[in-house]
């Protein structure tokens, strides 16, 4: 019986031991881990373009002269303003002002002649006037009344010849002036001086045939820019004209402006098999108007557009990141990992609706990038991301 009896002590003992150790040497230290409460807030459903997207312009004019010659006026530097009709070069016009006076005064003398001619035929149309009552009464011989007849009709050919002669000159003066008005350039619209390749001096040529010679004046309207985005086709059917978007330029860091939908093409472009996209346009909205965009929001500028097809204000809300596989999200209760099932609404990358299976205020875990971070693991609190 003490044998019996010690047996039993010692093997409670051991059992003590075992347990002492397994709260004490072999204890599985608790797993920090980062959390954030569910919270109230905006979400929305988005679609995002598929490649960088380009600020472009609606009016873009890349201008150089219809003739030769060399710069000797040059009213703008790149980057100033101009308005529509405004003389920003003028090349070596001396040739063509000389063209244009000769031509005028060709024009001059054509008149003239014209002129005199119409005094001729009058003339000879009273003489005639007299001698054909002269005529009818045998006053005078019929071959002298015919001599009269054929002056008259002479000279209303002259005045029909000396007008076509005038025409003409006419239309020499047109020419003489269209080519005189080729050694200018004038703006074509109100914009802004985006690039500008000459300097007073040098000798410009119009390009041959066939020949692409870059324009020596870039002229852009910044009133009319818009972002042309492409987007997988897999989004074709889900965007509209009229949906509001958030554009985002990488020279402005975080900073996003307003816009929305205005053109969707009508085909897919298929030059890659295995990424086939189409094309959006969208306009920024009148709070992004030229007079308050930065002046570096200029046309061929990265951007990207993020599409927003539904939006809900004041609902609960959590980080996209924290949902597992399964649609599941790990929350603290008491000091385990419990996995616990979410209903969801409309997500973003950002973040997702949850309609069920959660509280306001109630601790979600964030940090999900450890192995050790699982449903059914001891964890504490290490830090609290604000919401």
């Amino acid at each position: 019986m003490k044998r019996l009896i010690r047996i039993v002590i010692a093997t409670l003992v051991l059992v003590a031991i075992g347990i002492a150790l397994k709260f004490t040497v072999f204890r599985t230290n608790p797993v920090p881990v980062t959390v954030q409460p569910v919270e109230r807030g905006r979400v929305e459903k988005i679609v995002v373009n598929s490649k960088a997207g380009t600020i472009r312009s609606r009016q873009r004019a890349q201008l150089s002269p219809a003739v030769s010659g060399r710069v000797i006026e040059l009213t703008i530097r790149r980057g100033d303003v101009v308005h529509k009709g405004q003389l920003l070069l003028r090349l070596d016009d001396s040739e063509y002002r000389a063209q244009v006076l000769q031509a005028e005064r060709a024009l001059a003398a054509a008149r003239a002649a014209e002129k005199q001619s119409s005094l001729e035929a009058a003339q000879a149309g009273r003489e005639l006037d007299r001698n054909r009552a002269l005529a009818s009464d045998s006053a005078i011989a019929p071959s002298a009344f015919e001599a009269i007849e054929s002056r008259r009709h002479v000279a209303l050919a002259g005045v029909e010849g000396a007008r076509e002669r005038a025409r003409q000159a006419g239309a020499s003066l047109q020419a003489a002036q269209a080519s005189f008005e080729k050694t200018m350039i004038h703006a074509p619209f109100d914009g802004v001086v985006a690039d500008l390749s000459t300097e007073l001096g040098e000798w410009l040529s119009p390009s041959p045939p066939g020949v692409n010679i870059p324009a020596v004046i870039d002229l852009v309207d910044l009133d009319s820019i818009y972002v042309s985005a492409p987007l997988d086709e897999v989004d074709l059917a889900r965007v509209h004209v009229g949906l509001p978007v958030r554009i985002s330029v990488d020279a402005f860091g975080d900073s996003a402006f307003e816009g929305t939908i205005t053109s969707i093409a009508p085909y897919v472009l298929d030059k890659l098999e295995q990424n086939r996209t189409f094309e959006i346009e969208a306009d920024f909205g009148a709070s992004t108007s030229a007079a308050d965009r930065p002046r570096d929001f200029v046309p061929g500028a990265t951007a990207d557009v993020e599409i927003i097809l539904d939006s809900r204000d004041d609902v609960l809300r959590v980080p996209t990141y924290a949902i597992l596989e399964g649609g599941k999200v790990l929350v603290i209760r008491d000091g385990m990992l419990v996995g616990v099932p979410v209903e969801r609404g409309i997500s973003n990358w950002q973040y997702t609706e949850i309609t069920g299976g959660l509280r306001e205020g109630e601790n979600v875990v964030i940090s999900l990038d450890r192995a050790e971070v699982k449903e059914g693991a001891a964890a504490v609190i290490s830090g609290e991301k604000a919401p």
